[in-house]
């Protein structure tokens, strides 16, 4: 997500731009409060997209929100999108 919208979202980012909530091991500290922007379902569910199309889109997404900010964070590749999804995760 790129800096600018973790700060309208009232979010705070780390020096490697990244949210302030993310933990070494990738789990958000601020889960069962996280703000709507980071509610993935609800957020798939409003643009009529399948699962596997809007996680293939977020991922897609996010590596160009790090490619701009030259972020040496992991890529998503296309497997991100199965393994959400085979992990029955609902955010």
């Amino acid at each position: 997500m790129p800096k600018e919208l973790l700060v309208m979202n009232n979010l705070e980012v780390k020096p490697d731009g990244s949210c302030k909530n993310l933990q070494s091991d990738n789990s958000c500290s601020i889960y069962e409060t996280r703000p709507s922007i980071c509610r993935v379902s609800d957020m798939q569910k409003d643009s009529g997209l399948s699962q596997l199309e809007y996680f293939q889109l977020t991922a897609s997404v996010c590596n160009i929100w790090m490619d701009e900010d030259k972020s040496d964070y992991p890529r998503l590749d296309d497997d991100y999108a199965d393994h959400i999804i085979d992990s029955g995760s609902d955010d």
